[in-house]
């Protein structure tokens, strides 16, 4: 059995080594899908064995993946995205399944989560499980812009794997800004489309609810400043994505 490692990108070049440097020891194949990237992205991937396409405009983030798995020659296929590190357990793991004669279909997979260089255990930011590693044509991603999913196909077996997937999510302030503002412009575009519109009371209430359950109901606390820090940046998630739909539907009425 043989197996491809893809990924998708937009100027990674601070982290994209890392991330095929620690499946190319595993990987018959490693594909990266960029999407215009300014930076030394495609240039550090490519010195490292990896076939690079370029796919623009920027589809969203569901079709953005899915062009980057219609590209995988191999028997399985692990998606990892640009700011993630598999780790030396989910490796071994990954060869073990491959070598299964009854292996299932698709498998979710442990992730754990850094922020401005720190471990976040708690806050919703750990141990949580998404489906990463699968066998070719098991499914693909939802097409959504921004927070796709997995959508398998019809009697596929699932299961799951104790064993993680570093995400370097934000290397520091100025990345998690930069990264947010161009969620939030996704998020907010897919609301409208929608014909969702802006509510007062979410504008108050979403944030409050959003820190409660980061910092109180999921222990965000634990982790403590971080964890605070955490909290207040969901919470401003919250706020700009409102602000972001309120203006998309103030210039659809001027």
């Amino acid at each position: 059995m043989t197996l491809s490692v893809c990924s998708v990108s937009f100027n990674e070049e601070w982290i994209i080594a890392k991330t095929f440097n620690a499946v190319k020891d595993i990987a018959d194949e490693m594909i990266l899908v960029d999407s215009g990237s300014t930076d030394k992205t495609r240039e550090i991937a490519a010195s490292l064995g990896v076939k690079v396409y370029v796919e623009t405009p920027y589809k969203g983030c569901g079709l953005q993946k899915n062009a980057a798995i219609e590209k995988c020659t191999s028997d399985w296929i692990l998606f990892v995205d640009a700011d993630e590190v598999v780790s030396e357990k989910l490796k071994e793991e990954i060869v073990r399944i491959i070598n299964l004669p009854d292996a299932a279909d698709i498998y979710k997979v442990r992730f754990i989560s850094y922020c401005f260089g720190r471990l976040i255990k708690h806050g919703g930011w750990s141990s949580f499980y998404k489906v990463r590693f699968f066998k070719n044509g098991a499914g693909k991603f939802s097409p959504h812009i921004i927070h796709s999913y997995f959508v398998p196909e019809e009697n596929s077996v699932i299961d799951k794997i104790n064993a993680d997937i570093l995400h370097f999510t934000y290397k520091d302030i100025t990345h998690y800004i930069t990264k947010n503002n161009r969620y939030t412009n996704e998020k907010a575009l897919m609301q409208y489309k929608k014909g969702k519109k802006p509510q007062v009371l979410k504008l108050i209430f979403s944030p409050i609810i959003r820190f409660i359950k980061s910092y109180f109901i999921k222990l965000g606390f634990l982790d403590g400043v971080d964890g605070l820090i955490m909290s207040i940046l969901g919470s401003w998630y919250a706020i700009l994505q409102f602000l972001k739909l309120h203006e998309l539907w103030a210039n659809h009425r001027s």
